[in-house]
């Protein structure tokens, strides 16, 4: 509250057109009010109750007011960190934070802020997050912690994994920073931070991250965020080639899941299981993968990145069969909301499945494709596909275009290397 008293301060001797020499007269310098008034000083009470009188304010009881909306506005900000979006009156809220200083209406906006994220209000969480970037400082302040926890959010679902990285790393910077938060806020911090470079393929640094996050959140027994901390963890393990790290990682988050309501233990064992099959598949080892993707799909039947996987790993199993099988299972799931990434990939084996495949058919896709993942940075699937055209073109004895497309994967491959720069 402190930081915002210099403001009503100045904004109320003004209203009241009262110079600093007769606001401070036996009180303090004239000066010294000057420094009070444009935050370069933070006096005692006491200065604060002589200056709040003789403009007419009590200085207790809205001290008092302040700390109780400032109280409400973290409860419910504790809430939304914890996925609770209902129970709380917005509006309420609002109106006490209008009527208290400007601190306190601030620490709102970027309650509320995330608040509209949460409720997929993308557009509408953006001018408020416009808006308070333009007053926001980055100091050592509670609020600044709680804008770089909502902006690295936004930033997240934007798909602006750069710009949330370097929005954390402004918080980072701050000598002290870790004091400003509780023990979940942090491990959140670093969570995010974690899944912002695991997308950018800087698997080292995600696996940093998430380690911080992880020890936060078992030693507090926030178990569900220790096991979404696993997830990412198995998954960085499996782009490190630390497959057995992986194994064992997606095992230990299997047992976490008996510790958790069975409402949520559906959706973790997709995500076990499909990361599992990822492992193997990474290995080549396509039918231990294809035994988990399947085992994916009791748990989230119409999982699409499931059925792609499955279709991609019985088309190396040379299994026309099962490919096809999945392959039409997806294309019922097709529609124009899919997401691109999808539709390309099910495009993919739409012709290289077909009975009327020709050359020009296949170097047509392809041609599509990669392109497709190079313009979007997504080096990992331009790796698997790129290795996939190249034993189709080998199996048609195209041997230079094989070539190509090994020396693609290579590079794209030194890309993943490099956390995709």
């Amino acid at each position: 509250m402190t930081n915002s008293l210099g403001s009503i301060i100045k904004l109320k001797r003004m209203e009241k057109n009262i110079t600093q020499e007769e606001l401070c007269y036996g009180i303090c310098a004239n000066s010294y009010l000057s420094r009070i008034e444009n935050h370069r000083v933070v006096p005692n009470d006491q200065i604060y109750m002589l200056l709040f009188e003789r403009l007419g304010l009590d200085f207790v009881s809205f001290k008092k007011k302040s700390v109780q909306v400032d109280e409400k506005i973290e409860e419910w900000y504790r809430d939304l960190v914890n996925g609770k979006l209902d129970g709380v009156d917005v509006e309420e809220i609002q109106l006490y934070a209008l009527s208290s200083d400007a601190r306190i209406l601030l620490k709102f906006d970027i309650a509320y802020s995330r608040y509209l994220l949460m409720n997929k209000h993308i557009d509408q969480a953006e001018t408020k997050i416009n808006n308070i970037n333009k007053v926001i400082i980055p100091e050592y302040s509670r609020e600044f912690f709680l804008y770089t926890d909502v902006i690295v959010l936004y930033y997240l679902l934007k798909g602006k994994y750069s710009e949330a990285i370097i929005a954390g790393q402004k918080l980072l910077n701050i000598s002290g920073y870790e004091n400003l938060a509780a023990d979940y806020e942090l491990g959140n911090i670093y969570y995010n931070l974690a899944f912002g470079h695991k997308n950018l393929y800087s698997y080292e640094t995600a696996y940093y991250y998430i380690n911080k996050a992880l020890n936060i959140f078992k030693d507090g027994y926030y178990l569900e965020r220790a096991l979404d901390c696993h997830i990412i963890l198995g998954i960085c393990y499996n782009n490190l080639k630390k497959w057995n790290h992986a194994i064992q990682t997606y095992k230990l988050a299997k047992k976490l899941l008996n510790y958790l309501s069975p409402e949520c233990q559906d959706k973790y064992l997709a995500m076990i299981y499909n990361n599992l099959g990822n492992c193997y598949e990474y290995q080549n080892n396509y039918r231990k993968a294809v035994y988990y993707y399947l085992k994916t799909l009791q748990f989230q039947n119409k999982s699409i990145l499931t059925m792609i996987n499955l279709i991609r790993s019985y088309f190396m199993l040379q299994d026309r069969e099962n490919a096809i099988y999945w392959l039409n299972n997806a294309m019922k799931l097709k529609n124009n909301n899919m997401n691109k990434t999808y539709q390309v990939q099910i495009d993919i084996f739409s012709v290289i499945l077909s009975n009327q495949i020709t050359m020009d058919s296949i170097i047509q896709i392809q041609k599509y494709s990669i392109n497709y993942f190079i313009s979007k940075d997504d080096w990992k699937l331009t790796v698997r596909y790129c290795l996939l055209f190249a034993n189709l073109y080998e199996s048609k004895s195209a041997y230079k275009k094989a070539n190509h497309m090994n020396k693609l994967a290579f590079k794209a491959n030194e890309k993943l290397q490099r956390g995709g720069d």
